[in-house]
């Protein structure tokens, strides 16, 4: 079974849309074909996200959560949050080091300007660094 640690970047696209690949990885995680990981702060982060949204926006983040079937890993150390900053911005610094310590192989994330770049992906060498769309095809290529 995949392994996905998810961004709140996907969460929140997953909260606006029910027909994107962002809500198909959800779907995933419910039916058990992955399992997908999230942490405290991006819960905190989706939350913050959509907080302008809507109340329907707000309702399909609590149903994803609580329905879902997402794992919440433990926060990273301080010192590893601290490190990362050298390599990607601060505020996803957290995001990538709870990834690196989950059991995730892909982080999946439309966050493209800050975890797609060489020296983010050079500090994670075991993470395939992903968009919704592109772990999607791959899963359905995966399975035929």
């Amino acid at each position: 079974m995949k392994q996905v640690f998810i961004d709140s970047s996907v969460l929140v696209s997953a909260c606006r849309s029910r027909t994107g690949a962002s809500a198909a990885i959800l779907a995933l995680c419910k039916r058990g074909k992955i399992a997908g990981y999230i942490s405290r702060t991006v819960r905190r982060e989706t939350k913050k996200n959509i907080a302008a949204l809507g109340q329907d926006v707000k309702n399909r983040l609590n149903v994803y959560l609580l329905q879902h079937k997402l794992i919440m890993v433990s926060e990273p150390p301080a010192a590893d949050v601290v490190a990362l900053t050298e390599h990607i911005r601060e505020k996803d610094a957290p995001v990538l080091a709870a990834a690196l310590r989950s059991p995730a192989t892909h982080l999946v994330t439309l966050d493209f300007n800050d975890f797609m770049r060489p020296e983010v992906r050079a500090v994670a060498p075991q993470l395939i660094i992903v968009s919704p769309g592109d772990f999607v095809r791959d899963f359905i290529r995966s399975i035929d």
